[in-house]
């Protein structure tokens, strides 16, 4: 179930970052769209459906919990994956988890890892779609 054009939210507070993976996933038939801030991708999310959401775990000097709350919120069955350069402790593991982040990296990590884990999370949304009564 590769790309497909499955709508993507990427969100990097890094326009040198926000480049190469949103041209990396476009090539691989994904439809992206991004953000470099919170307000930008709450803005998105306003106005679009997103399958899955691609989150950088700092953005702005703030973590992007609450934004990944507000999605899984709205649209339960979007794909979280959180990249994150810094170490989680227990602490923060449970907060992305309780969250609602599906999966997350630690960088550095090569980007095909990404399409693994997106294809994961799409069979994920497309079994639930189809085994609700």
């Amino acid at each position: 179930m590769k790309g497909n054009d499955t709508p993507i939210l990427l969100l990097e507070g890094k326009r040198n970052i926000l480049w190469p993976s949103k041209t990396f996933l476009e090539e691989r038939g994904y439809d992206v769209h991004t953000a470099i801030s919170r307000k930008e991708a709450i803005d998105q999310i306003g106005r679009h459906y997103f399958s899955a959401l691609i989150t950088e775990y700092i953005v702005e000097g703030a973590t992007t919990l609450k934004f990944v709350k507000r999605v899984k919120t709205n649209n339960p069955g979007t794909y979280v994956l959180l990249l994150t350069n810094v170490m989680l402790d227990r602490k923060a593991h449970e907060d992305v988890i309780a969250a609602g982040v599906d999966d997350y990296f630690i960088k550095p990590f090569p980007l095909e890892k990404i399409l693994v884990h997106l294809e994961k999370g799409m069979r994920n949304e497309y079994k639930e779609k189809n085994t609700k009564t």
